[in-house]
């Protein structure tokens, strides 16, 4: 059964025939069924059948079928069954109630390394059983985002002798994933608007006078927090993506994760085949427990590769944790020579030898710096002392201009 609506052709996929099944599926790959289609199947039951769309492209698992599967393509992510912190877990809880939703809009906030990414790629991907489509909005061209995003018509500019699809066209039945969506052009982010609030995601392409619908998912991510983010982007485009929202904390605030979670981007990353498990010694707990990881993630995976280049050359995997903490540590504070040492006392003292600005800034930084060590986010320390996060990040930075 083959009929058309809203210039989608569906297409009736139910037959008892796998052999059908295959060729239908054969077609639609070798580009026989013309697109935008939706391939449909269905399930009978005693109050009738019941049809829902077929994701395309569909992923093959062969797992089930070798006991001796070795998992080869192992990735870090967070897995709520063996975490403790309650911030995390209610975090990964919301988005996977989220997921049960269909078509439902997520925002994803964390700061920069949270992992946020991996989360909608690997974890949302997997639970939807949907190709997510990743787009770096700050990588969008500003002059070409509209027909880069929806597509254009042949003649629509100079240059465009053919009609192009965009990438919505193209994550047709699966997800469309925003990274940091505060970076879109404005044009773009007022386009959205109308392709959000409309219940069939109507959308039209640069320089055509048809418009298409869209089944995609949209799903949002920014580092910014969500006061930042709401003065940042349009207004009517923050009420839109942030009907759900949730944070993914960063590691300073889940240290008890912190072990957990290394042995998962030790495995991943490692390649010293002599220790598949990752090191834990009093030198590696310590940095776990006292440094800010400002990186988060992106702080263990460099520590796991310097872990494996400095053994490489000494052979000792102790020696090799103590001077790759050092070059992370080194690597830190290499910007900034006043910068304050995690393992200060509690009271400040004053180094009357410098001038008074310079004490000044040295004071500032001391007390963001305790509040990191206290756990509190970027966000959280700016509410606290009444300034926005980009002066807690410059003031950080050594950057006080």
């Amino acid at each position: 059964m083959q009929t058309e609506r809203d210039s989608v052709i569906h297409i009736n996929s139910m037959c008892k025939s796998h052999v059908l099944h295959s060729m239908l599926i054969l077609s639609y790959y070798l580009g026989f069924i013309p697109k935008p289609s939706t391939i449909w199947t269905g399930l009978e039951s005693t109050e009738g059948i019941r049809f829902f769309p077929v994701s395309l492209p569909i992923k093959i698992s062969f797992t089930s079928y070798a006991s001796d599967h070795v998992e080869t393509n192992f990735k870090a992510l967070y897995n709520k069954n063996v975490l403790e912190s309650p911030n995390l877990i209610e975090a990964l809880d919301i988005i996977n109630a989220c997921c049960q939703i269909p078509e439902s809009n997520l925002l994803i906030l964390g700061e920069k390394g949270t992992g946020k990414s991996r989360i909608v790629e690997e974890q949302i991907g997997h639970i939807k059983n949907k190709i997510v489509t990743t787009i770096v909005c700050g990588s969008l061209n500003r002059e070409l985002a509209m027909s880069q995003l929806f597509g254009y018509e042949k003649g629509a500019y100079t240059g465009a002798i053919k009609s192009q699809a965009g990438l919505v066209q193209e994550a047709e039945n699966g997800i469309l994933f925003f990274d940091e969506v505060q970076d879109l052009p404005k044009e773009v982010q007022r386009m959205l608007v109308r392709f959000l609030q409309d219940k069939e995601h109507r959308y039209r392409p640069v320089g055509s006078t048809k418009e298409f619908c869209s089944n995609t998912e949209l799903i949002f991510a920014s580092h910014l927090s969500l006061e930042a983010l709401r003065e940042t982007i349009d207004d009517d485009l923050f009420d839109r993506i942030s009907l759900v929202t949730v944070e993914i904390p960063p590691l300073r605030s889940i240290r008890a994760d912190i072990p957990t979670i290394w042995k998962s981007v030790w495995k991943e990353h490692n390649v010293i085949l002599e220790f598949p498990d990752a090191p834990n010694n009093d030198l590696l707990q310590d940095y776990f427990s006292t440094d800010m990881l400002e990186g988060n993630l992106r702080t263990l995976v460099a520590l796991c590769k310097m872990i494996n280049i400095f053994y490489i050359q000494t052979k000792d995997i102790e020696k090799s944790c103590e001077l790759a903490i050092y070059s992370q540590k080194n690597k830190k504070y290499s910007n900034s020579k006043d910068s304050v040492d995690s393992s200060c006392n509690t009271h400040y003292v004053i180094d009357f030898s410098k001038d008074l600005k310079t004490m000044t800034q040295d004071f500032k930084r001391t007390i963001i710096t305790r509040l990191y060590q206290q756990a509190y986010t970027n966000q959280q320390i700016a509410k606290i002392l009444q300034i926005d996060e980009k002066t807690v990040r410059n003031i950080l930075s050594g950057n006080f201009s």
